[in-house]
């Protein structure tokens, strides 16, 4: 079974962080060493300002359709003009 980073609370209020398996519900705490119970901790998001994206997502798409573009343009520019019309016409 993998190790999992969970925060563990004691009854004086002391926060600990701890590597344990899922089934693990409580520890001692390592401040105090009483009974410490696993908590519910917020997830860290990061999100961009304007459009509420993940800011890495819109950098990666925005490269690769960036780099498609690219390679299009390359081949377009050493083969000529394509027999093919893209709009169907």
């Amino acid at each position: 079974m993998a190790l999992r980073m969970f925060e563990f609370v004691c009854d004086n209020g002391h926060i600990t962080e701890r590597l344990v398996k899922d089934d693990v519900r409580e520890v001692s705490c390592s401040v105090c060493e009483g009974l410490a119970s696993r908590i519910m901790s917020a997830v860290r998001c990061n999100l961009e300002g304007i459009t509420g994206d993940f800011p890495g997502a819109y950098r990666k798409w925005n490269n690769v359709h960036r780099e498609a573009s690219r390679v299009a343009n390359k081949r377009r520019n050493e083969h000529g003009p394509s027999s093919i019309d893209p709009t169907g016409v």
